[in-house]
């Protein structure tokens, strides 16, 4: 499930970390990248970070999740997290130096026919002719917290961006999500092509929340992107330039990067 919040207040905590990442990019306020990939973690304390966001915002704040999901660490994780590519987004404050991870993301992959994706158990209708097919992904723990409402969807477009190219590099077809429908329509004004597969319903396992299944093609993400060539839609210029690198790095304040920045 995805929770982006719409509105700009923050009330769970946002993890700090201590790290000395960006002392190779003084000029950089942000950093993504990815920090597990299945079972192996590349970014211990970014992962351990991202996590216990995940606890305090679907714990705490939204209430999707009962309080024993959250384990001796303060962390949520489950059985998911040994078949997904988990990405975070550090922030360096520029007043204080402080690091925090404020957005994190995971992609759940199908391995086999015998595996189903969680929105294929929970909406069982949208697959009645046919399972989801080997190889495809779910869009799943989306979250982006910040103080500042505009930062906020910014980072949520940045991990939209990073997860696209994965998807892409890695040649996965098709992305699912589960979504609530005023997060929908904050992701359409942005241009980003979905396609509503179910209507909304009450899901008990997301703190009886009402969602609905939603698909897309990555593919066809990066084709919008390249057809815009008045760049009319807000998700252009997160996509554009971005084939070096992934979505991946550092970047300045406003989580883009034009190529005369300098910054890899």
């Amino acid at each position: 499930m995805l929770a982006a919040k719409v509105q700009s207040e923050v009330s769970a905590e946002i993890p700090q970390v201590s790290s000395e990442i960006f002392e190779t990019e003084p000029g950089a306020q942000f950093w993504i990248g990815k920090v597990a990939v299945e079972n192996v973690i590349n970014s211990p304390e970014y992962y351990v970070a991202a996590t216990k966001l995940r606890a305090n915002v679907y714990i705490d704040e939204m209430h999707f999740l009962t309080p024993d999901c959250r384990d001796a660490n303060g962390c949520e994780r489950d059985q998911d997290d040994d078949r997904s590519v988990a990405f975070a987004t550090v922030e360096r404050s520029p007043e204080d130096g402080v690091t925090r991870v404020i957005g994190t993301s995971r992609l759940i992959k199908k391995r086999s026919d015998d595996e189903k994706l969680p929105v294929e158990e929970l909406f069982p209708e949208v697959f009645e002719d046919g399972p989801a097919e080997v190889g495809a992904l779910e869009v799943s723990r989306f979250i982006s917290r910040h103080e500042d409402k505009a930062t906020q969807h910014l980072v949520a477009l940045a991990l939209i961006r990073s997860m696209t190219q994965y998807a892409v590099n890695n040649e996965n077809l098709t992305a699912y999500f589960v979504i609530e429908r005023p997060f929908y329509r904050l992701l359409q004004r942005t241009g980003l092509p979905m396609e509503v597969l179910s209507e909304p319903r009450i899901l008990p396992k997301y703190g009886n929340t009402k969602n609905m299944a939603v698909r897309i093609t990555p593919k066809d993400i990066i084709e919008q992107v390249d057809n815009d060539i008045e760049e009319k839609l807000f998700i252009t210029k997160f996509f554009k330039n971005e084939n070096g690198n992934l979505g991946l790095g550092f970047y300045p304040e406003n989580l883009t990067r034009k190529k005369e920045d300098g910054i890899q």
